[in-house]
């Protein structure tokens, strides 16, 4: 692949003075790429992605740093910028209208339709009871036996019985 030429500085000028007026005073890359992407996408299709990131340099927008657009961090940008639009258009697509919104549509071309709001459901019932607080049981007094083994567990263990 043949890289292409780097437009003169002159040429640069020209073209970030057609970005200058699109530009908003303190926006940051992607949002200035999702308004602008048809037209970032001519610069780049006459010329490079190095090309527009000379131009945007020029415009005065870099990183934060005040670091200049390389042609890959801006690919990178541009790409991430876009992406949330094209989610946004596949989503818009796949889902379905639902009802409201096309009685809302009707209206609005005034056609005023109402749709039914019975609603003909009933809840199932409920496959668990709902859990209660239970008040607490005293605890029940140890047999002969229990207490035998208790003691004789803390015997083994402290050398002596242990008083409760």
């Amino acid at each position: 692949m043949t890289k292409k030429r780097i437009p003169s500085d002159d040429e640069i000028e020209v073209m970030a003075k057609e970005i200058l007026p699109h530009l908003r005073r303190g926006e940051t890359i992607r949002p200035f790429i999702r308004r602008n992407q048809d037209r970032l996408r001519s610069i780049v299709q006459d010329e490079s992605w190095a090309t527009l990131a000379l131009v945007l340099t020029k415009v005065g927008i870099t990183y934060g740093t005040g670091t200049p657009w390389t042609d890959r961090t801006l690919l990178h940008e541009f790409i991430h910028a876009t992406a949330a639009s094209k989610r946004r258009q596949k989503r818009d697509l796949e889902s379905p209208q639902r009802p409201a919104l096309e009685a809302e549509k009707r209206a609005q071309n005034g056609l005023n339709i109402t749709l039914p709001v019975e609603c003909t459901h009933t809840a199932p019932k409920p496959r668990f009871a709902p859990a209660t607080i239970r008040r607490p049981v005293p605890p029940q007094a140890l047999t002969n036996e229990e207490t035998a083994r208790r003691d004789a567990l803390d015997e083994r263990v402290f050398g002596k019985t242990v008083r409760r």
